[in-house]
């Protein structure tokens, strides 16, 4: 019960200098560390040919297994069941399924995505892996900011005075990942996101926009994850 009233919105502190070594340890002590995360979710999804909305849950294990659940008009349309090996989804509207690798989801984000990385989205932390030698440092008065030094492969990393993300952004080529967090929750000392906006870009592909928010979070509860590929769908063609 208490996971359920003590969630406030985070207010944002202005920043101070820090060295790049330091930066670093406080990136990894204010992750994520809670057992399990749930919450009611709000998501809509924009590419150049459609548009839907619709509400949801998501679940996650630390480390385990990310869970998801989407309804259209109160009706359960979508399910993803995620471990760190395997990628389960299945979508009613289509009748089709994927049981697989992680291709599915590094395919759709246009990034080499493994579980870590996509459990980091979701509760607001750095998704790639720094190494403070390949980037330089930025203090603003309301940020940190690293940019890698590699301008072949743009990686900007906008943080909060509490050290979560605020922007991540990761291009390639003409492929980019924009994730934005417009604000935090505090949930018993977990820093975590409100509003989630995954952008996408790729060539011979639509531009995709996909925004989620956070709707009643709470952390260490235990959860359940049920997940079974309805029979008669069709495997989903990666493309």
């Amino acid at each position: 019960m208490s996971s359920c009233k003590s969630w406030q919105k985070t207010s944002y502190d202005k920043t101070s200098e820090i060295s790049s070594r330091k930066l670093k340890k406080e990136i990894k002590k204010q992750s994520f560390s809670a057992r399990s995360f749930d919450s009611r979710v709000k998501i809509h999804f924009e590419d150049n040919t459609q548009q839907f909305s619709g509400n949801g849950q998501i679940r996650i294990l630390k480390d385990s297994i990310i869970w998801a659940s989407i309804n259209l008009l109160g009706i359960p349309m979508a399910k993803l069941y995620i471990t760190p090996h395997k990628v389960r989804y299945y979508n009613k509207i289509n009748g089709e399924y994927y049981d697989g690798d992680f291709e599915f989801i590094s395919n759709m984000l246009g990034q080499e995505i493994q579980f870590s990385k996509l459990q980091n989205i979701f509760l607001g932390d750095v998704v790639k892996e720094i190494s403070i030698s390949d980037y330089n440092l930025f203090v603003q008065k309301d940020a940190y900011v690293l940019q890698s030094k590699k301008l072949d492969n743009l990686v900007l990393i906008k943080l909060t005075p509490f050290f979560k993300v605020l922007t991540e952004k990761m291009q390639q080529a003409n492929v980019s990942l924009d994730i934005n967090y417009e604000s935090y929750n505090d949930i018993e000392n977990q820093h975590l996101p409100r509003i989630i906006k995954i952008d996408t870009q790729q060539p011979d592909k639509d531009d995709t926009n996909l925004k989620i928010e956070y709707k009643s979070p709470r952390i260490n509860r235990d959860l359940r994850f049920p997940f079974t590929i309805p029979s008669g769908y069709k495997p989903m063609v990666i493309e």
